[in-house]
Order: structure tokens, then C-alpha cells, then sequence
């Protein structure tokens, strides 16, 4: 499951295997042997497939929390837009 996850965030991304094993910092053979053998590689390696995809470990690894990381680009967002709100209303009522 864990790399069909990956291949089917990798698609989602637009990118090529290369691509993404290149953004995760690992080497395109050494990700496309884990793949083909059906290796999870270690944590550390894990977390950059997965920071490269815009996802958590735990998506990858269980289906579960599936882009944390736009989840927190939104609140960012969101937060960012109060306060420029806040700023209107306050020049508008002094």
C-alpha cells in the first residue's frame, strides 16, 4: 500500500518517478528498487517521500492524514485574511 500511495501521489503531482525521487533526495534507482521489491524504506527516508509529496508518513504508511501540510497552508491562509480583515474594519472605524 505504500507505494501504491506514492505512485498514485506521484501522478496526482504531475511528476515522474525520477522527478520525485529527485526532490525527495534519494537516488532514482535506489526508490525505484524499493518500489519494484516492495521495500518501505526507513523512517527518515519515508518522511522525505513524503515531504516531497505534501503528505505525512502516517498517509503513507497507513491512509491516514492525507496532506497535513495543505491542511496547515490553509489555516495559514485563513489566519492571514483575519487579520488583514481586522485592519479594515479597524481604520474604517476610527
Amino acid at each position: 500500500m505504500f507505494w501504491g500511495r506514492v505512485k498514485r501521489l506521484i501522478e496526482k503531482n504531475g511528476m515522474t518517478q525520477k522527478e520525485a525521487a529527485k526532490a525527495s533526495g534519494l537516488s532514482y534507482n535506489t526508490m525505484r528498487g524499493w518500489m519494484y521489491k516492495g521495500i518501505i524504506p526507513i523512517a527518515v527516508d519515508a518522511y522525505k517521500i513524503a515531504q516531497a509529496l505534501g503528505v505525512t508518513v502516517e498517509y503513507l504508511v497507513a491512509g491516514k492524514n492525507p496532506r497535513k501540510s495543505q491542511a496547515d497552508d490553509i489555516i495559514k491562509k485563513a489566519c492571514s485574511l483575519l487579520r488583514e480583515a481586522e485592519e479594515k474594519l479597524g481604520s474604517i472605524v476610527t
